[in-house]
C-alpha cells in the first residue's frame, strides 16, 4: 500500500485525545549503536558522545474511513493526520567507567503538516503547529557484560522522556514516560576499537505511558522491540539493517513497525556519518510511507586510558609510542611501540621467517632469519659438532664416516674402500663389487649370460628364471634407474617382419617376468629391433647366437 493505514474511523468517531507521542524514530544516544536500536556498548569513562541526527518522514499519521480510503479535509490535498514531518535530534551523553553513561536526546520538529480532525465531518479542521519541541529524554545506560571482555555484550537502559513537547501538535505525550529495555549485542571483534567486521544486536523492553486515545484507537504500556545488524563492507563503511517498532494492543493501529536500511560512514577517529531511509511496517500509529535520515556522531574521550589516539588498541595512559600503531604481533605488545625486529638479528620481522628466533649468523642460510642448530642435521649441534656442513656421526664428533669410493658404505664397513660396491643384489653388503651375472655399468645393465626362448617362440625357458631374478634384484636395488629399455635382437634367419616381430615379442616376455619380479611396470619399455642391429657378423652360427640377444638399455636416471 502506497500509505501507512494508521486508525479507522467509523462515522461517528468521538472527539480524540491529542495526547500521544507517535513517533518511532528516536536515534540510539551514543556512538556505539545503529541508527535506533542501540548497541550493548556505551561511552567509556570521561567520553563525550555528542550526535545531530535529521529525518523526514512521510504520512507518519492518517487517518481512514470505515471503507478503507484515506480521510483529507475540505479543500486541501492532506491525506494524513501528520502529512510530513522533518525533525532534528540534538543528543549529548557521557560515560562513567565503561560500564554506564547518562545522554539526553532533544527532539527538534523543523516542520510538519497536517490537520486536526476533532470529528469525522467537520469541514474546517484544524491545523498542526508547524514546528515545536519533543519531549526531551534522558536516558542511563548500565554495561551487564562488556562485548570487548565477553563473547556477548548485554546492556540495560531506561529511556525517560520528559513533558516538554505540545501533545496537540503530536509533539508530546503530556506526561512522563519510561521505556525501559533490555540489549544483547554479538561481534566478531572488539566493539569500542571498531574491530569487528559484523555484529548484531536485540532490543526488548516495554514502554510505561500515560492511556492516551486517538480518535477511536487507544494507546497505553507497549512491547518495543528491535533487532538490527551491520556489516563492515569495506573498513571504513559499514552497511545496516534495522527492525524496530512498539506494539500497545491488538488492532493494526496499535502496531507500528519500522524497516531501515543505512550505511555508517566511520571516518576520523571517534566520528562517524550515518545516512539511509526505510519504510513502516504493519500499519501503525507512526509507521510512515517512507522515511529518510542523516546523522552525525562525535565521541571525543577525555580519559587516556580509554582514548587510542594511534588505534593500536593499546589505551593511551599505558601507550609508550601514543602516536606510533603497536604491531600487535603477541610480541611485547603490551608497550603500544611496534618492535619491527622482535629477535634483533638485524632482519625486520617482514622478511624474517623467524621473527621472534634470532638467526646464528654462521655463514650456512642465513637469509631467511631463522638459526640453524644443526646445519647438517646429524643430530649433532652446531656447537658441538665439528663438522657442522657434513652429516656425521657422534662417534666422531659430528663428522662423516667418510666413503672414498662413493658406494654409500661407509669406509668403517666397506670392505673394498676405494672399489665401488656394484648393487647388484649379490653380497652388496660388503662394498666390494661382485663380477656376477648382472653387473651396472654406466649406460646398461650389462648380462654376462643369455636369456634362452624356445625355438622361434617368445616363452623363456625355465633355465633363465634364476638370471631372471638376478636382473630384477639390480635393477629394484637401484631406484635411480627411472627408465629402462629392454631390447630384443635375433640373427638374420628367417623374414625382417618375422624377425621383428618375434624380437618385440621376447622383450615384451622379459618386461612381464621383471615386473611379475617386483619390478614398477612403469620404469621399464620393451623394443624389437629384429636383425637390424647386430652385434657382430651374421657369417658363423657363433656369431649368430651371439646376435640372438636380449640387452637393457640405461634410457634416463636420477
Amino acid at each position: 500500500m502506497n500509505g501507512i493505514l494508521a486508525l479507522v474511523l467509523a462515522a461517528s468517531a468521538e472527539e480524540g485525545d491529542a495526547g500521544l507521542d507517535f513517533e518511532l524514530f528516536r536515534p540510539h544516544g551514543d556512538t556505539y549503536g545503529f541508527a535506533v536500536v542501540p548497541g550493548a556498548s556505551t561511552l567509556q569513562n570521561l567520553q563525550l558522545g555528542a550526535g545531530l541526527w535529521f529525518d523526514y518522514s512521510d504520512d507518519p499519521v492518517v487517518l481512514v474511513d470505515a471503507a478503507g480510503n484515506r480521510v483529507s479535509p475540505n479543500g486541501t490535498d492532506a491525506d494524513g493526520l501528520v502529512n510530513s514531518r522533518a525533525a532534528l535530534h540534538a543528543q549529548v551523553g557521557l560515560g562513567f567507567s565503561r560500564y554506564g553513561s547518562v545522554s539526553v536526546d532533544v527532539p527538534l520538529v523543523l516542520s510538519q503538516d497536517g490537520f486536526v480532525a476533532p470529528t469525522l465531518g467537520d469541514p474546517s479542521p484544524g491545523t498542526l503547529a508547524p514546528t515545536g519541541v519533543g519531549d526531551i529524554v534522558l536516558t542511563p545506560k548500565a554495561v551487564v557484560l562488556d562485548r570487548d571482555a565477553f563473547p556477548l555484550g548485554i546492556a540495560l537502559a531506561v529511556p525517560i522522556s520528559v513533558p516538554s513537547g505540545d501533545p496537540a501538535a503530536f509533539l508530546g505525550e503530556g506526561a512522563v514516560s519510561a521505556a525501559p529495555q533490555a540489549i544483547v549485542e554479538w561481534s566478531d571483534e572488539k566493539i569500542h576499537t571498531r574491530a569487528y567486521k559484523f555484529r548484531a544486536a536485540a532490543m526488548g523492553g516495554v514502554l510505561l505511558r500515560e492511556p492516551a486515545r486517538l480518535q477511536d484507537a487507544r494507546f497505553g504500556n507497549a512491547f518495543t522491540y528491535g533487532i538490527a545488524a551491520g556489516y563492515r563492507v569495506v573498513s571504513p563503511l559499514e552497511i545496516n539493517l534495522e527492525l524496530h517498532g512498539n506494539s500497545t494492543g491488538g488492532r493494526l493501529a496499535q502496531n507500528a513497525a519500522e524497516l531501515l536500511l543505512g550505511g555508517k560512514f566511520l571516518m576520523a577517529d571517534l566520528v562517524s556519518v550515518s545516512v539511509g531511509g526505510g519504510t513502516g511496517l504493519g500499519g501503525g500509529v507512526g509507521a510512515p510511507d517512507f522515511r529518510l535520515y542523516a546523522g552525525v556522531d562525535f565521541a571525543p574521550n577525555f580519559d587516556e586510558n580509554s582514548r587510542d589516539a594511534d588505534r593500536d588498541h593499546v589505551a593511551d595512559g599505558r601507550d609508550k609510542c601514543k602516536n606510533d600503531p603497536e604491531d600487535l604481533d603477541n610480541f611485547q605488545d603490551e608497550d603500544g611501540c611496534p618492535e619491527l625486529d622482535n629477535d634483533a638479528d638485524g632482519r625486520e620481522d617482514s622478511i624474517d621467517k623467524c621473527p621472534n628466533d634470532p638467526e646464528d649468523d654462521d655463514g650456512f642460510m642465513d637469509n631467511d632469519g631463522c638459526p640453524e642448530p644443526d646445519n647438517d642435521k646429524d643430530g649433532v649441534l652446531d656447537a658441538d659438532d665439528q663438522c657442522p656442513n657434513e652429516a656425521g656421526s657422534p662417534d666422531l664428533a659430528g663428522c662423516p664416516n667418510r666413503d672414498s669410493d662413493g658406494d654409500g658404505i661407509g669406509d668403517d664397513l666397506d670392505r673394498c674402500p676405494y672399489d665401488a660396491e656394484d648393487v647388484d643384489g649379490d653380497r652388496d653388503e660388503d662394498g666390494c663389487p661382485d663380477e656376477g651375472r648382472v653387473v651396472l655399468e654406466k649406460g646398461f645393465i650389462k648380462i654376462n649370460d643369455v636369456i634362452y626362448f624356445d625355438f622361434n617362440k617368445v616363452t623363456i625357458q625355465e633355465r633363465s628364471n634364476s638370471l631372471i631374478d638376478e636382473i630384477a634384484k639390480v635393477v629394484i636395488a637401484n631406484p635411480q634407474l627411472l627408465k629402462i629399455r629392454i631390447e630384443g635382437h635375433t640373427d638374420d634367419v628367417g623374414s625382417d617382419i618375422a624377425n621383428l616381430k618375434l624380437s618385440q615379442g621376447r622383450a615384451e616376455s622379459v618386461k612381464a617376468a621383471l615386473a611379475a619380479r617386483g619390478v614398477e611396470i612403469g620404469r621399464l619399455d620393451a623394443a624389437g629391433f629384429g636383425e637390424m642391429r647386430p652385434k657382430v657378423a651374421n657369417d658363423s652360427e657363433d656369431h649368430r647366437a651371439e646376435n640372438r640377444r636380449v640387452e637393457f638399455i640405461i634410457v634416463d636416471q636420477k
